[in-house]
């Protein structure tokens, strides 16, 4: 989950001289009083008049290594102060914040003129290509405070994304070209990390793993959940592989996992369906089928929510009920099982030849339904909402009936128009805001269904 204590925030104030400065300096004390961030983790606030000021104010920055910069319009300010601030600071996430004008009196005059100063300056950063976050509201108005503190939860989650390592494990399976990535071009959009094991390695070492060191997880799982089908055989292979794994992120700082899952897997009586939802369960996102983008989806809404995250297929729709039903194989995390006590570890549902999987209906609940992908050579952010209902075992593996807050049909066509790959990353809870939000930091256009 997101933690906003991992940032630091730079908060400038800014007047003109010939404004009233004071009313500057009384609005930054307001504003420094309800900012939504540890006191230790905002650097400032300091108040910016003249273009020396802004230069102290620059280096001091620069020292402290902030990773986002509010600039307040606290009265009327030249253009050149915050051209300055943003050119020497580079590319930081930034936040422009125009404050309401005092009740007017007929006969009144201006008293900060914050807006039409902030419109002036936001209109010279556009100018000067400089993307930015706008907000107009007095201190305590709580659609100003709730926009702060979206954005900074948004810049933690982008910070830790650009330290975040996932593991490629083989590669993608045939004819899965959505599962394919561009290693430097998700380096350089994301900050991601790549790192490579061979399935060669994972089935060597992983299935010399002795029974007698994962004999105790193998007691474990009998003792918890049902046992279908599954054979004994396919528990220990499936303790083997997760503990393997486990360790290989500890060792490596491994936030990630995409598996080519077959068909190597399947021709050797295996599976690693089961193994998926071990890991996420640990907090280790594991995406199916090698799927770098719908893997990375699950990572940034758990970053962002906490909570545990399954990736789906979108497999029918219900015009009628307008419902969608979203299913995979046996590999989501045994936390988001409709009734615990159903939970069964059974053969993957394709043949007695193949290793084990967990099986069970999701849970009810607001839901998020997402999926970064690529369409005409540019990363985008699809995001969709709905309820989760209950939901029986309609089909083997992992079945959640949704109904959608859009028309059913509506989204099908909005999927299809616009190349929307077929995994999807479904966490719980309405998230759709804070997802545009991160989207927006990563200047990813998002589709939405309207």
């Amino acid at each position: 989950m997101s933690e906003t204590n991992e940032i630091k925030v730079g908060l400038i104030v800014t007047s003109a001289s010939h404004f009233p400065v004071d009313k500057a300096k009384e609005g930054m004390d307001k504003i420094a009083s309800i900012f939504p961030l540890p006191e230790k983790n905002l650097v400032g606030p300091y108040l910016v008049i003249t273009l020396e000021d802004a230069e102290k104010t620059v280096k001091r920055f620069k020292v402290e290594d902030i990773d986002a910069l509010v600039i307040v319009e606290g009265a009327f300010t030249w253009d050149n102060i915050p051209a300055l601030i943003v050119q020497e600071l580079g590319n930081l996430p930034l936040m422009m914040w125009a404050l309401p004008e005092p009740p007017m009196m007929e006969g009144g005059e201006l008293s900060t003129n914050s807006l039409c100063g902030a419109i002036m300056n936001c209109a010279a950063l556009k100018k000067l290509g400089r993307n930015f976050k706008f907000v107009y509201g007095a201190p305590k108005d709580g659609k100003v405070i709730n926009s702060l503190k979206r954005y900074f939860k948004g810049i933690s989650v982008v910070k830790k994304l650009h330290h975040s390592k996932y593991c490629l494990v083989g590669y993608r399976p045939t004819g899965f070209y959505n599962s394919a990535f561009d290693e430097l071009s998700v380096r350089r959009l994301f900050g991601i990390e790549t790192i490579h094991l061979s399935l060669v390695d994972l089935l060597e070492y992983a299935l010399n793993i002795s029974d007698e060191k994962v004999k105790e997880e193998v007691d474990k799982i009998k003792k918890k959940w049902k046992i279908g089908e599954a054979t004994q055989k396919d528990l220990y292979n499936s303790a083997k592989f997760y503990k393997f794994l486990l360790d290989f992120s500890h060792k490596n700082r491994i936030d990630c996992y995409g598996i080519k899952c077959w068909p190597e897997f399947f021709k050797r009586g295996l599976s690693v369906c089961f193994v998926l939802s071990w890991l996420i369960n640990e907090g280790i996102m594991a995406g199916c089928e090698a799927d770098f983008d719908g893997t990375i989806t699950m990572l940034l809404e758990y970053y962002l929510t906490g909570e545990t995250p399954w990736l789906a297929d979108l497999v029918h729709i219900n015009e009628k009920n307008n419902t969608a039903i979203f299913w995979h194989c046996g590999s989501a995390s045994s936390s988001l099982a409709y009734d615990k006590s159903e939970i069964i570890i059974q053969k993957q549902f394709r043949g007695s030849a193949r290793g084990a999987s967990i099986e069970f209906p999701l849970k009810t609940g607001r839901v998020t339904v997402a999926r970064l992908g690529i369409t005409q050579g540019k990363y985008r952010m699809f995001i969709t909402t709905g309820e989760a209902l209950p939901t029986k075992m309609i089909l083997r593996g992992n079945p959640s009936i949704v109904k959608m807050d859009v028309s059913v049909e509506r989204l099908l066509e909005v999927i299809v128009e616009n190349g929307v790959e077929h995994h999807f990353a479904i966490v719980y809870g309405d998230h759709k805001d804070d997802l545009i939000g991160v989207s927006e930091l990563l200047n990813i256009k998002t589709i939405t269904v309207e």
